[in-house]
């Protein structure tokens, strides 16, 4: 049961991750449309 526990957190904690990523990439993208809507 333990490891069982130990990787479901572990997925949790890899999809946190990616899921902060894909923010970034999205809050890069609206930052360069900005910056392209200025240009």
């Amino acid at each position: 049961m333990k490891s069982i526990r130990y990787i479901i957190a572990h997925n949790v904690r890899l999809y946190q991750k990616r899921e902060n990523l894909t923010q970034a990439e999205l809050s890069l993208d609206s930052i360069k449309r900005i910056d392209g809507g200025k240009e």
